[in-house]
């Protein structure tokens, strides 16, 4: 996510340059699926790419702007804008009808969009070897940080709890819609992921907001680890960031990941829903970063996809290729990735 709040990012620093005894925390993606204000303020700063276009009516469609801070280069301070009260479910609303309007949130996986062995090898590294952000004096700034490669070496088991709150309706139709996509998942990566209420490892959270600023003691019993920073800022997550993934994990990184949670707003319209399921759980598989030149697909704030892409098919079955090691660094596992593409994409 490019747009965060100034209070919430100078939490997360505290919390990650903390005590956190034997085990190391990532957070991956407090992810802005409506993150159309932070493409804006790129295109800002970015003088290569000039054409607006409708996505400039499409940012003014969505205003009025919550809090954030402007993640612009240089050495001086975000800017700090007061948070809007616009509830969750309106403001999403609205920002759905105006991005397919705008001819956004594609559903086709991009196969209409030709792309080469060697922009795959990019697109990975980019995805799969960098961190979103990297913390500076409390703030989450760019430019991105590099890491290794991370992903599960045990089975995923996912557990999803809906709300009291949440209808019986929209349950049974996003339960259907999850376990076809953890299904799908399964299946690209051949890691067993599967939908599980014994024993989960991720815990995916669908709730509506009151729900949201009560569920502080589920998400400590689950996770093994207070960090009231996290449960503060879930409870209180401005109506733009409607859903996020974060990622716990041993502290012997070649272990891979230990646990996950997945908040998603249940208020927010169903495309909008479903484009966090597909985000954030693949996101918690291991391809942890957004590029604006990863293309076509859903690692990208531009929102032009909604749903998994083809080219996001084939980062996943790399990441999950056994000749690719966790823990490897992006020198180490270039020759494998290179040789990968080169299968995939042999032309």
């Amino acid at each position: 996510m490019a747009v965060l709040v100034a209070e919430i990012a100078q939490s997360i620093y505290q919390r990650f340059f903390g005590k956190t005894g034997d085990r190391y925390k990532l957070t991956f993606s407090a992810v802005s699926i409506l993150g159309l204000h932070s493409w804006y303020n790129r295109q800002a700063r970015t003088p290569r790419r000039q054409s607006l276009g409708a996505l400039v009516l499409v940012v003014a469609a969505l205003t009025p702007m919550s809090g954030c801070i402007d993640l612009s280069s240089g050495d001086s301070e975000p800017e700090v804008v007061e948070q809007s009260s616009e509830p969750a479910d309106s403001y999403s609303m609205n920002a759905q009808s105006a991005l397919l309007k705008g001819g956004y949130m594609k559903t086709n996986r991009g196969k209409d969009v030709d792309f080469d062995a060697e922009t795959l090898s990019r697109n990975f590294r980019t995805v799969a070897f960098n961190n979103e952000f990297e913390i500076r004096a409390g703030f989450f700034r760019l430019p991105r940080t590099n890491t290794t490669l991370r992903r599960w070496t045990k089975p995923v088991r996912i557990k999803v709890h809906f709300g009291d709150a949440v209808a019986i309706s929209q349950q049974q139709d996003d339960l259907k819609t999850i376990s076809d996509y953890v299904s799908r998942l399964s299946h690209l990566t051949g890691h067993k992921i599967v939908l599980a209420d014994r024993d989960p490892n991720i815990l995916l959270l669908v709730l509506e907001e009151s729900e949201r600023k009560q569920a502080q003691a589920t998400i400590r019993e689950f996770t093994r680890f207070s960090d009231p920073d996290l449960l503060r800022w879930i409870a209180d997550a401005p109506a733009r960031e409607i859903c996020f993934v974060h990622l716990y994990g041993s502290s012997n990184r070649k272990k891979g990941f230990d646990r996950a949670v997945i908040v998603v707003k249940a208020e927010v319209p169903d495309l909008l829903r479903m484009s966090c399921y597909h985000e954030e759980i693949a996101q918690g598989l291991g391809l942890p970063n957004d590029g604006n030149e990863v293309k076509p697909s859903i690692f990208n704030d531009d929102e032009e996809y909604a749903l998994l892409t083809y080219h996001d098919e084939l980062l996943l079955r790399m990441l999950y290729d056994p000749r690719l090691e966790v823990g490897m660094s992006w020198s180490e596992a270039e020759p494998t990735v290179n040789q990968l593409t080169k299968e995939l994409k042999p032309r």
